[in-house]
């Protein structure tokens, strides 16, 4: 009896997190970097579209060098730099990324195009997958370097999907 009741606990906890937004973070399986789908109850592509170019404009000082291209109400694409994201074999790194943002009514698709690395304003593409085992693992010598990878992309979705549902830190008060 107490066994059932510990079931539906635990069922209804894993319900009630997942009936609750929360930003997805990306899952990374052998280094292909899967797209995210994120709901968003109550808003239209046109306010994600609308909300999502604000938040380039907030986070970027030249948000129009940074989108590639935009549709309006359906895509955006624009590159962005974390510095210093990652250290390994004494340097550290830059990491350059582009996203596309696609929307439709109450979620958006974010994908990455395309990461390149580097340092002192240098960027070379690279393939994600030679830094993981054949186990799926990351290796040990990019384990940082992988870590940086996933905390960057993971805090990019957090901070546009805050922005999107009103949760930011910006503090407009004077």
């Amino acid at each position: 009896m107490k066994l059932n009741y510990i079931i539906s606990f635990l069922t209804l906890i894993l319900i009630n997190s997942n009936l609750f937004g929360q930003a997805k973070k990306f899952d990374i399986e052998n280094g292909e970097i899967k797209p995210i789908v994120q709901s968003i109850d109550g808003m239209k592509s046109d306010s994600l579209y609308i909300k999502s170019n604000e938040w380039i404009n907030y986070n970027f000082k030249k948000a129009d060098a940074v989108i590639g291209s935009a549709i309006d109400n359906k895509m955006i694409r624009f590159t962005g730099i974390n510095p210093s994201f990652a250290k390994s074999f004494g340097y550290t790194y830059d990491l350059e990324f582009t996203v596309r943002i696609k929307f439709k009514e109450n979620r958006y698709k974010l994908t990455i195009e395309n990461l390149r690395s580097g340092n002192n304003g240098t960027f070379a593409n690279f393939n994600l997958e030679d830094y993981y085992k054949s186990n799926g693992q990351p290796r040990k010598a990019y384990k940082d370097f992988v870590v940086g990878i996933e905390n960057t992309l993971d805090n990019l979705n957090l901070s546009i999907y805050n922005y999107l549902t009103g949760k930011t830190e910006k503090n407009d008060d004077w």
